[in-house]
C-alpha cells in the first residue's frame, strides 16, 4: 500500500495566521468567494460554478476530480456542523454567517471556509486537528481504516473521516484558527492548501 505525501513546505506550521491566509488569498487568482448563509441548493450551485471554471482553465481532469471532492468536503462541513451566527456580529456586518473562497496561485489551489462553532466544538476540533496533523503517513491510514471500520458514525454524518480526506487529497496538513466571539462561540477558519501534483492514495 502506497504511503501518503505531503507537501513539507507547508508542513510544519498549522495554525493558521488570519493575515497571513488573507494575504495569500489577494494575492491568488481568486475564483469564487462567497459571504452568507448555507444550503443545500446554494452548494450545488457553488460546485457547478466552480466545476465550470475549471473547465474554462483548462485544467488536468485530475485535479478537476481533487478540488471538486475537496469543496464536497468544506461545504458538507459548513453545512452541518456551522453553528448560527452571533447575532450582533452578524448583523453589524463584522462576520458572515458562513465564508467560502477557492483561489489559485503558485501551482496550487487555495480552500479557505469560516463558520460559527461553540466552545466545545472549537475544543473538540482543536484537539482532532493537532492530533491528526501530528500523525506521519502510515498512522494516517491506520486511523482512516480505523474509523471507516468503527461502528459509531454521527447523526450529521462523517465520523471524521473528512478530515482525514482533506489532508489525503490535498496532499497537506490542515491549517486552521479560532478566533472568539461572543457567548463562548468562536469563528472557526479552515484552510486547505491543494498542490497540483496529486498525493497517493491510501488505498
Amino acid at each position: 500500500m502506497a504511503a501518503i505525501q505531503f507537501n513539507t513546505s507547508e508542513a510544519e506550521s498549522h495554525t493558521l495566521d488570519a493575515h497571513s491566509m488573507v494575504q495569500k488569498l489577494e494575492a491568488s487568482e481568486v475564483i469564487f468567494m462567497f459571504e452568507g448563509t448555507t444550503s443545500p441548493e446554494l452548494h450545488d450551485a457553488v460546485l457547478k460554478t466552480i466545476e465550470d471554471r475549471l473547465v474554462a482553465l483548462q485544467e488536468p481532469l485530475k485535479l478537476q476530480r481533487r478540488v471538486l471532492n475537496l469543496m464536497v468536503e468544506c461545504l458538507h462541513n459548513l453545512y452541518h456542523h456551522a453553528q448560527p451566527a452571533d447575532n450582533r456580529e452578524y448583523a453589524s456586518g463584522t462576520r458572515p454567517a458562513i465564508f467560502f473562497c477557492i483561489g489559485r496561485a503558485d501551482n496550487a489551489y487555495y480552500i479557505s471556509t469560516g463558520n460559527y462553532v461553540s466552545g466545545r466544538t472549537a475544543d473538540r476540533l482543536g484537539t482532532r486537528f493537532e492530533k491528526l496533523n501530528a500523525m506521519d503517513c502510515d498512522a494516517l491510514r491506520n486511523e482512516y481504516r480505523e474509523v471507516l471500520a468503527s461502528a459509531y458514525r454521527p447523526k450529521r454524518g462523517g465520523g471524521g473521516l473528512g478530515f482525514i480526506e482533506m489532508i489525503r487529497r490535498s496532499g497537506n496538513r490542515l491549517q486552521y484558527s479560532f478566533s472568539p466571539t461572543a457567548h463562548n462561540h468562536y469563528f472557526f477558519t479552515l484552510q486547505l492548501n491543494v498542490a497540483r501534483v496529486p498525493c497517493l492514495k491510501m488505498d
